[in-house]
């Protein structure tokens, strides 16, 4: 672009630089696929002449690479941003998040699981999943690998042993890892502690049998009570007629202790 075509573009009121025009200006676009993303250019103040086709084709390829470098630039920093939230996440949230390769070994793990579990995280990486486990509880982890291996993803309660060999209640929901070929790579879950909860359920049902245990051993009576008017004696459901004390020490957890009322003693005792 020559320097009657920018001024003639300034007073057709087309953006262009608000500075003394130059003898000549040379700009290519910065493309990159999907968008243009700037301009690259060359201005000369003295010599109209000065670029040829042999420039513009420098400047393209020029531009071309600066522009597939601030691509690059632009996708590694959202690739920054993006890990350092996941890491943000991994690391505050209040989850176990545990991944595993193919043979089982722990290659990640967050600070919350190794706390759950008792460990210093160096202490976790590397080692078997499996020092996390009681030994009745192999064999259903091998049926896990399995599903996994199937590229399956489960959620189920597991207990796990701790460093000092407490036990610890969770739910673990696992899915397998696959690489580019397709085939299993390792297993990635997160694992949430359900400790309190099993110990107020274990409660609840230990409080609930105490409960159906004491039900059982009442004795209620409910109805009407044939009661003869003159004796007082109660008639039960075979026809016979029981005293009181009888009748009630048979259908309920109750006792009698005999005395006399001060009525009755006036009456049997009157000196």
């Amino acid at each position: 672009m020559k320097k009657a075509d920018i001024l003639s573009l300034r007073k057709m009121g087309l953006v262009t630089p608000q500075c003394t025009p130059s003898e000549v200006w040379l700009g290519v676009p910065l493309k990159t696929r999907d968008e243009i993303i700037g301009v690259m250019a060359v201005q000369n103040y003295q010599d109209a002449l000065c670029y040829d086709e042999t420039h513009v084709n420098l400047l393209v390829s020029v531009a071309d690479q600066v522009a597939t470098a601030l691509e690059r630039k632009k996708a590694e920093k959202a690739l920054r941003d993006s890990e350092e939230k996941f890491r943000h996440i991994i690391t505050t949230v209040r989850e176990g998040i545990v991944s595993m390769d193919a043979h089982w070994r722990i290659t990640f793990a967050n600070a919350h699981f190794a706390e759950m579990f008792g460990y210093e995280l160096d202490e976790l990486i590397g080692q078997s999943f499996e020092i996390l486990f009681h030994d009745d509880d192999l064999d259903d982890f091998a049926n896990q690998k399995n599903e996994r291996q199937k590229g399956k993803y489960s959620q189920f309660e597991r207990k796990f042993k701790t460093k000092d060999g407490r036990t610890i209640w969770t739910i673990v929901s696992a899915t397998a890892l696959i690489d580019n070929e397709g085939s299993f790579a390792g297993s990635f879950g997160t694992i949430t502690d359900i400790s309190e909860r099993k110990e107020a359920e274990k409660a609840l049902q230990e409080k609930m049998q105490e409960l159906r245990q004491a039900f059982d051993q009442i004795k209620t009576l409910r109805g009407i009570l044939p009661i003869c008017m003159h004796c007082k004696k109660i008639r039960d459901d075979q026809g016979y007629w029981n005293q009181v004390e009888i009748y009630v020490r048979n259908h309920t957890e109750a006792d009698f202790s005999h005395g006399i009322c001060p009525d009755c003693l006036k009456i049997l005792y009157p000196e």
